[in-house]
């Protein structure tokens, strides 16, 4: 009797923050025009090889003309491979691909040298483009 391969094994789904932590390298996105005073955001599905490189990507969210060039950049970037069981392991991530209005673009999270990861660096919205958006905390 034959033996049959075994099935592939599904990447492993991490959070964007655990996996952000993990980025090695980055590649900035091109940023179309954009309306004074608004920032963008496009929301993908990453999956990350074993050896850190991204195989596939997906778009669940985002403005049209933004889509391309974050699913050009993040193609580009390498993470730290995801180790589980002492093995490097495919994952599955969200990974949310930032537009300002003011400066480049690039991930929301990013590694804070620490072993974490925090927000990355992105200017506010000029002053003449009104107040920041002030989040309170619900009672």
């Amino acid at each position: 009797m034959g033996q049959e391969a075994p099935e592939p094994r599904k990447p492993l789904k991490v959070s964007m923050q655990i996996m952000a932590a993990r980025l090695l390298t980055t590649v900035t996105p091109q940023s179309p025009a954009m309306p004074k005073c608004f920032d963008r955001m496009v929301t993908l599905d990453v999956v990350v090889r074993e050896d850190g490189t991204v195989a596939s990507i997906k778009v669940i969210g985002g403005l049209e003309e933004f889509r391309e060039s974050a699913i050009e950049a993040v193609r580009q970037w390498t993470y730290k491979p995801y180790m589980e069981d002492e093995k490097p392991t495919a994952v599955e991530t969200t990974v949310l691909v930032f537009y300002p209005n003011v400066g480049p673009a690039g991930s929301l999270f990013v590694p804070d040298g620490k072993g974490g990861s925090k927000g990355g660096k992105f200017l506010p919205l000029p002053s003449e483009c009104g107040p920041p958006i002030q989040i309170k905390k619900a009672q």
